[in-house]
């Protein structure tokens, strides 16, 4: 694993511990996380009224986007 994102590394091995534990409660907590990404970064990006509004939820989905994002050796 990389030293550069031990963050992420830390919640891949919670995420393991818990899927080897807790299966069903894991999948339950996922959908909720990602509905609660989905309406509060992609909806606002692509659909509020305001474009002041669309441009900041954007450059946070590109962060968010960035975060999980891992690079690929050549």
């Amino acid at each position: 694993m990389h030293r550069s994102r031990p963050v992420a590394n830390a919640l891949i091995t919670v995420a393991i511990i818990l899927a080897t534990a807790h299966g069903q409660i894991l999948v339950v907590v996922l959908a909720g996380v990602f509905v609660l990404l989905y309406l509060g970064l992609a909806l606002p990006a692509v659909w509020s009224a305001d474009a002041r509004r669309r441009r900041d939820a954007r450059a946070v989905l590109q962060q968010f986007l960035d975060l999980v994002h891992q690079p690929r050796s050549p």
